[in-house]
């Protein structure tokens, strides 16, 4: 993404992050507590991060599968308001390139879990999308994977969404 690492970008990266773990600890208070814990504990690693590294995006990068786990909690809880809110937030770290290869492998499992329980399904689409065209972390088995999701998305997908999903596609 052009521009992500000026200053500007990158802090704007992290306001968005803390915001979204923020917002997915309030979703999550009540009925998630495990989730909303994973959430307060990303808000105190990602201001770590920030305070001890030069350079953010890799040190992001590096702690990949530890800032994305309370994403994949949230999206774990098949609650669509918590499941989107999740996937926004894992759209934003790829298409910033701050997913590790272990931590895209980690989503997307939590994606074909998702459209195995058919929840999402143009969201999902639009991930994986993001996570294709952005990175270079994904081959082999969990390239095969993302193509093998797109196909079963596009033959799950509702009437309604039958066109956008094409055009995904």
């Amino acid at each position: 993404m052009a521009g992500t690492s000026s200053p500007e970008a990158v802090k704007k990266l992290l306001e968005n992050m803390q915001g979204d773990l923020r917002g997915l600890s309030l979703e999550c208070r009540k009925k998630f507590p495990p989730v909303k814990e994973a959430a307060e504990s990303g808000i105190i690693k990602v201001k770590t991060i920030a305070a001890r590294n030069t350079d953010i995006l890799a040190a992001l990068k590096e702690n990949s599968s530890e800032v994305v786990q309370p994403f994949l909690m949230g999206c774990g809880t098949k609650e669509p308001k918590i499941t989107q809110l999740c996937l926004a937030a894992i759209q934003r770290l790829m298409s910033h390139e701050v997913v590790s290869e272990a931590a895209a492998g980690n989503i997307i499992n939590m994606l074909w879990q998702l459209m195995e329980n058919s929840l999402e399904e143009l969201k999902l689409l639009q991930t994986v999308l993001v996570l294709l065209t952005t990175n270079t972390v994904v081959h082999d088995e969990a390239l095969s994977k993302k193509i093998g999701f797109c196909q079963c998305a596009g033959l799950k997908a509702k009437p309604a969404r039958d066109s956008k999903s094409e055009k995904t596609i």
